[in-house]
C-alpha cells in the first residue's frame, strides 16, 4: 500500500445556498504513474456557535460532494446525484440549531459525533488530476448567514500504469452515466 496523505481546510457557504466549489488538489505532472484513492472524508461546522439569526430555531440539512471535475450545480439535489460520473463522494447530515441569544446559538449534528460525519465514498475512483469539494445548506428560517465548514480528506497514493491513469481521468470527467 502507498503512503496516506491528509488534506484539510475550510469552505464557506451561506445558509440556504449552494456554495462555490473548492479545489482540494490539482496534480499537474507529466508523470502519469501516480494516482490517489480516497480513503475517507469528513465535514463539520467550524462555527458551531455561529450566528443563527432571530428566526432560526429548528433544523438544517447540509449536503456536500467530492468531485473530479468542475461542476455548476443547477439545484441542491444535484449534489447527491450519483448519475454524474464526476461525483465520487457524498455527504448529507441533519443538524439541529437553536437561537436563544447571541450567547447560546449553536448547531449540532443530530445523533452523531464529529468523527461520524463521514462521506460515502465511491471505492472505484482514482484521483489522477483534480479533486473538488462542493457543499450546500438548507435550513429553517428566512435569514442566511455565512457559515464556515471544516473538511478533511484522506488520500492513499497509488502507483498506476499510464493507461490506468488516463482511463481514470476520462472516467472522472463530465459524463452522464444514466444513459
Amino acid at each position: 500500500m502507498g503512503r496516506l496523505f491528509s488534506l484539510r481546510g475550510t469552505a464557506r457557504v451561506a445558509d440556504n445556498a449552494i456554495g462555490t466549489e473548492s479545489l482540494l488538489i490539482d496534480y499537474v505532472s507529466p508523470d502519469r504513474q501516480r494516482a490517489w484513492k480516497i480513503e475517507a472524508a469528513w465535514l463539520w461546522p467550524v462555527e458551531a456557535r455561529g450566528d443563527m439569526a432571530a428566526d432560526n430555531v429548528g433544523q438544517m440539512v447540509v449536503q456536500a460532494c467530492l468531485h473530479t471535475d468542475t461542476i455548476t450545480f443547477p439545484n441542491f439535489d444535484a449534489l447527491n446525484n450519483p448519475a454524474d460520473n464526476r461525483l465520487c463522494g457524498w455527504y448529507q447530515q441533519q443538524y439541529m440549531q437553536r437561537s436563544d441569544s447571541a450567547v447560546f446559538d449553536f448547531i449540532v449534528a443530530n445523533g452523531t459525533s464529529l468523527a461520524d460525519n463521514r462521506f460515502l465514498i465511491d471505492p472505484d475512483t482514482m484521483v489522477t488530476k483534480e479533486l473538488y469539494l462542493s457543499l450546500s445548506s438548507t435550513r429553517d428560517g428566512t435569514t442566511s448567514p455565512d457559515r464556515l465548514w471544516g473538511w478533511m480528506v484522506l488520500l492513499r497514493e497509488m502507483k498506476v500504469s499510464p493507461a490506468e491513469s488516463l482511463f481514470a481521468q476520462i472516467k472522472g470527467m463530465g459524463q452522464d452515466v444514466t444513459v
